[in-house]
């Protein structure tokens, strides 16, 4: 229903609110700045083994429409800034 998601969006809701709970403060503010700074990366066409080499693999481009970059900054009550 929201749309494509990536870590800020995905992890950084529970992150909030783990924030939250430590702190016992509520978040009153948040500026962030979220961007694709790679639009177009590789995708091997077979199985790739974790951590082994893969020079001369067959890959095929593949766009990406979501974040791969954030800066956030958080208000908390309080006066607690995050970033």
């Amino acid at each position: 229903m929201g749309g494509a998601l990536r870590a800020v969006a995905d992890i950084g809701t529970h992150w909030l609110d783990l924030i939250g709970w430590i702190t016992g403060r509520q978040l009153t503010e948040l500026c962030a700045d979220l961007a694709t700074v790679i639009p177009v990366r590789q995708r091997p066409k077979g199985p790739i083994e974790t951590f082994k080499q893969t020079e001369g693999a067959s890959t095929e481009p593949v766009q990406i429409t979501t974040d791969d970059y954030g800066s956030i900054l958080l208000h908390f009550e309080g006066g607690l800034r995050g970033y």
